[in-house]
């Protein structure tokens, strides 16, 4: 029987030669026969070689080349919302030098807010994950920071706006958060959004966007039973200029003037008219031209760019009186005064209205008919 042989080289199942080479390649064939070591070691070496070959194979598979980490997309709306309010304010503070802020994430000192808002929203938005504790952790400080401020002013409706933003910008920033969550956050953020555009529009125009700025000062004060008011501490009453007009919560009221018995604010235009009484010691005589340069006097010296016109002095109700028109800025906004300054015969009033210029024009006639409408007893 012929004994077969097969090359390790090649695989070519042969004859044996005598010069012990393989006829197809020449490598050097031994002479294993082929139903026995050879080729079984050359079927081992090849699975052996296969088998290496699929162990890499499934090292790479195991593991794969690093892939970008995938984005979530609601830190990129996170981050335009941040670099919309910082906008904002921005705006309130060209519209409005002297004013504080009042971005849901701005405080008294706006330009750094302004920094470290578009900051954080420019990483967020550019995918980068590396400020977000940042992030979460300036908007925690503003929610609590800034609704407590608010609450400490009885601003409570400002404060459920404070609370919507900073919540719904949470709810984008923490997780992953699904859909609905997203639409519940944005929705939230829109409306103070836009709340703080209406303020914006209001504050450079004296008009009302939406009737958002009547909502929030309705929400701290209280309505003028039967239209008249009643004087608190003094005698007096008089009539509102319109049903718009409310009264502010006595407490609001002498938080930003201790002197002020009764202060009535549009809801509409935002004006308003402060009443405020002293009284004067027994037989005290009144000169009602000093009177007016008193007054005149501490208003120019509270308020940017005041100026008054001479005061229109003569009787009303049988009672030494004064009228004066004036201007001046506060706030960043243009003003208009209309005020009566009255002496009775133991205590001396001034009724103070002021107003938004570009409102507050239309609204003068009203004005003056209440204040024509004061009377003392």
């Amino acid at each position: 029987m012929e004994s077969w042989i097969a090359c390790p080289s090649c695989q070519l199942k042969h004859r044996q030669r005598p010069e012990g080479t393989c006829p197809r390649c020449g490598s050097p064939v031994d002479t294993a026969p082929a139903t026995l070591a050879a080729p079984m070691q050359a079927t081992e070496d090849f699975s052996s070689a296969h088998s290496t070959r699929s162990e890499g194979t499934a090292e790479v598979a195991e593991e794969p080349a690093p892939k970008p980490e995938a984005q979530n997309p609601a830190l990129r709306l996170a981050g335009c919302v941040l670099i919309l309010n910082a906008l904002l304010v921005a705006a309130e503070k060209v519209i409005v030098p002297q004013a504080g802020g009042s971005g849901f994430l701005s405080g008294p000192t706006m330009l750094p807010s302004i920094v470290i808002d578009a900051a954080l929203g420019i990483s967020l938005l550019s995918g980068s994950t590396r400020y977000q504790t940042l992030a979460i952790v300036r908007c925690v400080l503003g929610l609590i920071l800034f609704s407590a401020l608010h609450l400490a002013e009885g601003e409570v409706l400002a404060m459920g706006f404070q609370f919507a933003f900073s919540c719904g910008l949470l709810m984008l920033m923490v997780g992953t958060p699904s859909l609905l969550r997203r639409g519940v956050a944005l929705s939230g953020v829109g409306l103070c959004v836009l709340f703080e555009v209406a303020g914006l529009y209001a504050l450079g125009t004296g008009g009302d966007l939406l009737g958002l700025q009547g909502l929030a000062i309705s929400a701290n004060t209280d309505d003028i039973a039967d239209g008249t008011l009643q004087g608190q501490k003094f005698h007096f009453q008089m009539e509102r200029p319109g049903e718009s007009w409310r009264l502010r919560k006595d407490a609001d009221a002498r938080r930003d003037n201790p002197l002020a018995d009764r202060w009535l604010i549009d809801t509409r235009s935002g004006a308003h008219i402060i009443i405020i009484g002293e009284k004067l010691p027994a037989n005290a005589q009144v000169s009602m031209d000093r009177f007016a340069d008193l007054v005149t006097g501490n208003l120019r010296k509270a308020v940017k760019n005041f100026h008054a016109d001479s005061p229109t002095c003569s009787t009303f109700m049988n009672l030494p009186a004064c009228d004066i028109q004036a201007t001046g800025r506060v706030q960043g906004v243009e003003v208009d005064y209309q005020i009566r300054l009255l002496s009775a015969p133991d205590t001396i009033y001034q009724i103070i209205a002021l107003g938004p210029s570009k409102s507050f024009s239309e609204g003068r006639p009203d004005v003056v008919a209440a204040i024509d409408s004061f009377r003392v007893w």
